[in-house]
């Protein structure tokens, strides 16, 4: 059973001694309305020392053009009334080239591609932790409504929590707004992969302690202490949606970071904003990263997990005869043992070239 932290942080707000800085951090693909609908609840915050940095994948719905005016004309917060235009960074400037932020509260970086959730975060994640003069980041979904004291709680509880990893809110139902999503984020399991959302459609009120098992905080709503991307390093891309969360905060977990779950930071997410769930894309990246997650951390389940596969994802598709459904799940798995021998053979070849390597070296 996975041990969370318990500590309850003060309702207080922070003084401005105990508000490092954070960058909260959006990746956008052709939802420019969600992104700015986002955007005008983080104008609301009581937090008093952050920035937004906005990574668009390349969207092809004018959306950089539209959040790039929304936040010239619009962007202020309480604290910072300067506004003005945000500054503008392609993926090389922003990983390799640029300085800070210039005094900028907004930053805008073109990716030059569909990265996904982990690449397209991680593009922010090196341009943050490059600059290094912010002490947290907190990764949200583009499409969620967060509430003014949001950041605040999530800080708190950072700053209360020993040997913190990740620090997680309380998801909430954007068309259900007194309903659950998820209490910080879920459970799996280590023997199939599978997901449990914890207290997932009870009311709201029914979750503000903290839960006894905790396995990962939700991507949607992660709040993560910038040193711990020295310890654990950054997402991996292999999991282009779905998983990359889970992955992150299992890593942590094996570094001796704990997970901490601020129950008063609430967001409200609507969800589906990549992917409907039973979509094509949906139903391709969850069966795929299901096994990736099993192999990665759990090798020799690896097998059990993908008969349970077969029998959760594939027999209930052939028995409601939704072939279209099948071949997707199908071409998943297929896609996945390719690139697992793929990988496992570089893996060989990069041993055998070191080993080569030495004993040459030895014989000189």
């Amino acid at each position: 059973m996975t041990s969370v932290a318990t500590d309850s942080p003060s309702a207080s707000s922070s003084s401005p001694a105990e508000s490092p800085r954070v960058g909260v951090l959006l990746v956008n693909w052709n939802g420019w309305s969600d992104t700015v609908e986002c955007l005008e609840s983080l104008r609301q915050l009581d937090y008093p020392n952050f920035e937004i940095i906005v990574c668009d994948n390349d969207s092809s719905d004018g959306s950089l053009a539209k959040i790039r005016d929304w936040l010239k004309e619009h962007w202020t917060t309480p604290h910072d009334t300067k506004g003005g235009a945000a500054l503008m960074l392609s993926r090389a400037e922003a990983e390799h080239g640029a300085g800070d932020a210039g005094g900028a509260s907004a930053i805008l970086i073109q990716t030059g591609g569909n990265l996904g959730f982990a690449g397209g975060n991680n593009v922010g994640l090196r341009y943050l932790a490059r600059r290094g003069d912010v002490g947290y980041v907190w990764l949200l979904n583009n499409d969620t409504v967060v509430g003014s004291g949001a950041l605040r709680e999530l800080v708190n509880q950072a700053l209360a929590t020993s040997t913190v990893g990740a620090v997680g809110g309380m998801l909430l139902e954007y068309h259900a707004p007194d309903r659950i999503q998820d209490t910080g984020g879920a459970n799996f399991s280590p023997w199939h992969g599978m997901v449990t959302r914890i207290e997932h459609g009870a009311p709201a009120t029914d979750a503000r302690t903290m839960p006894d098992r905790l396995d990962f905080i939700s991507g949607g709503c992660m709040l993560v202490p910038v040193e711990v991307l020295d310890r654990v390093g950054l997402l991996d891309e292999r999991f282009f949606m779905y998983g990359e969360d889970a992955d992150w905060c299992t890593r942590m977990r094996h570094a001796g970071l704990s997970l901490a779950y601020a129950p008063k930071a609430e967001i409200w997410h609507k969800g589906g904003g990549s992917a409907v769930r039973g979509s094509a894309t949906h139903d391709y990246h969850n069966a795929k990263s299901s096994l990736l997650l099993i192999d990665k951390h759990y090798r020799l389940r690896l097998p059990l997990a993908f008969c349970y596969a077969l029998y959760r994802c594939v027999l209930p598709k052939v028995a409601r005869r939704q072939w279209s459904r099948l071949g997707t799940v199908t071409r998943a798995y297929r896609d996945f043992f390719r690139e697992r021998r793929s990988q496992h053979r570089d893996e060989h070849v990069a041993i055998a070239t070191q080993v080569t390597g030495s004993w040459r070296a030895n014989v000189a």
